[in-house]
C-alpha cells in the first residue's frame, strides 16, 4: 500500500528567467489508476510554491508526505506556472523512501 510509504520531492532552484519576480511554480501531487496519469486526482495541493523574488528567481526545496490511504496506484508531481518565462530545462525528483 503507497499510503504506508514516505514519498520526497525535490525541486531545484529557478533563475529569474524561468521565474520571474512575483511569478510562481506550484508542484501538486497526484495519482491516477493509469500508469499516463490520465484522469489524475490531486491528493496533495500546492505541497510546494516556489516564488521569484528580489531578481534572483527562486531556492531550491524539497518536502516529504504521506499519501492517503484512499489513493490511487500511479502517483505524479503536476506543475502550474503563473507566468511566462521557460522552466523546461529543470527536472523535479520524485521518490519512495523505505
Amino acid at each position: 500500500n503507497l499510503a504506508d510509504h514516505e514519498f520526497l520531492l525535490e525541486v531545484p532552484a529557478v533563475t529569474t528567467a524561468m521565474v520571474g519576480d512575483a511569478a510562481t511554480l506550484i508542484y501538486d501531487i497526484v495519482t491516477s489508476a493509469s500508469s499516463d496519469l490520465s484522469g489524475p486526482t490531486v491528493v496533495r495541493s500546492a505541497i510546494i510554491t516556489q516564488t521569484g523574488a528580489g531578481g534572483a528567481g527562486a531556492a531550491a526545496a524539497s518536502k516529504r508526505f504521506r499519501l492517503p490511504t484512499d489513493c490511487q496506484r500511479y502517483v505524479g508531481v503536476k506543475v502550474t506556472k503563473s507566468a511566462s518565462g521557460d522552466a523546461s530545462s529543470l527536472s523535479a525528483t520524485l521518490s519512495l523512501l523505505f
